[in-house]
């Protein structure tokens, strides 16, 4: 695609696409020509949407600056440069457990381990492992078209992730607010 043009059509879906590291950049600075919404295969623009757009990569300014505000203080670079040590540190345990087997997926084996591991400890958060990736596989397959697959993946994740994604819907709504702990 980078080859190809700056700017691509993509026929099957009807979307443009951008590639290179110029052009990304200027689509993402400039929302008064390049909407952000509906960034995926899912169109969430049109009439009959089966999802809301996502606070922090699908709606553009200024209904975006609170919840990127909030976004920047838990995510800003000085905080995710302090995980190096344990994203390092965690990759290695996950390579020496690795290292000595015949065959390796790389998905089973490494990605899900590492990602099961590391994030949990860096963001605070207790969830058992096993939701963490079926989550991940929820999100993912609501990049795209409401399908058999999303389905699936909704089924999956069972109620309580139904409730969160419920009551995230309630709080787009809501104007954003931050009170002192």
């Amino acid at each position: 695609m980078r080859e190809a043009a700056p700017a691509v059509h993509i026929t099957a879906h009807n979307m443009y696409a951008v590639g290179r590291w110029k052009e990304v950049g200027q689509v993402a600075a400039d929302h008064h020509r390049f909407a952000t919404i509906g960034v995926d295969l899912s169109d969430i623009r049109k009439p009959g949407a089966w999802r809301p757009a996502s606070p922090i990569t699908e709606i553009d300014p200024p209904e975006h600056t609170g919840v990127r505000a909030v976004r920047q203080k838990i995510l800003s670079p000085i905080v995710v440069r302090q995980w190096r040590e344990q994203f390092e540190q965690h990759a290695g345990v996950v390579a020496e457990k690795v290292l000595d087997h015949r065959d390796v997926d790389g998905v089973v084996d490494i990605t899900e381990p590492f990602a099961r591991g590391v994030f949990p400890k860096v963001l605070g958060i207790e969830v058992p492992p096993e939701r963490l990736i079926i989550t991940g596989e929820l999100n993912f397959n609501q990049m795209g078209p409401n399908n058999e697959r999303l389905q699936k993946a909704l089924k999956r994740t069972g109620e309580p992730v139904l409730r969160l994604v419920n009551s995230l819907r309630t709080l787009n709504r809501l104007p954003l607010r931050l009170t002192p702990a």
